[in-house]
């Protein structure tokens, strides 16, 4: 490693842009290194890293560069961007699948230990049946058919002064209102 002297004659590391190693020991480049052609090679890693819903701290780690160097590449190529959307896409997939299957209930093997007596485990496959889940078929009608099952906004039955909608008014004195409530109005 290349070493310089600094004001009182003692030697000190060398200068970053000289030696640029990142945590896995890695060269890293140096300032002013175009990585576009780079990271285009990586697509597949990023739409990964995405499906797999890293953080951008850890894609940027998996790629070898900097967070900052990863917003920056990120935010200056369409074709990096649409590999993160791709991947976010795929992740969304996969829970709209899990959500549907868990709706509609599903059978699925385990694996169950089983302990002997003499203290030998045991793998014993065992077949289960999980149950509709009626949160996730409430939420799958809303969604798929909102105008059906959908969430009714709940009519005002007052007006924008907070007069009921249906109700007859009568004056009774010149200073004072009555309100009359009038019920199964035709």
């Amino acid at each position: 490693m290349a070493t310089s002297s600094n004001k009182r004659g003692g030697a000190t590391q060398a200068s970053p842009a000289t030696n640029r190693r990142g945590a896995n020991g890695r060269n890293r480049p140096g300032p002013g290194k175009d990585l576009l052609p780079e990271l285009l090679e990586k697509l597949d890693i990023i739409r990964d890293c995405s499906a797999a819903l890293l953080t951008m701290e850890q894609t940027a780690a998996k790629l070898g560069i900097a967070r900052a160097t990863w917003y920056r590449y990120q935010a200056k190529s369409k074709r990096i961007r649409d590999a993160v959307l791709e991947g976010k896409r795929i992740a969304l997939g996969d829970v709209e699948n899990a959500v549907f299957k868990s709706a509609l209930g599903f059978h699925a093997e385990d694996e169950e230990v089983i302990i002997d007596s003499d203290g030998k485990k045991r793998f014993k496959r065992v077949k289960k049946y999980y149950p509709p889940d009626k949160s996730h078929q409430q939420f799958l009608l809303k969604k798929l058919n909102p105008d059906v099952y959908g969430d009714k906004e709940k009519e005002s039955r007052f007006d924008s002064q907070g007069i009921q909608k249906d109700a007859e008014i009568t004056p009774n004195a010149p200073d004072e209102l009555v309100v009359t409530v009038v019920y199964g109005k035709d």
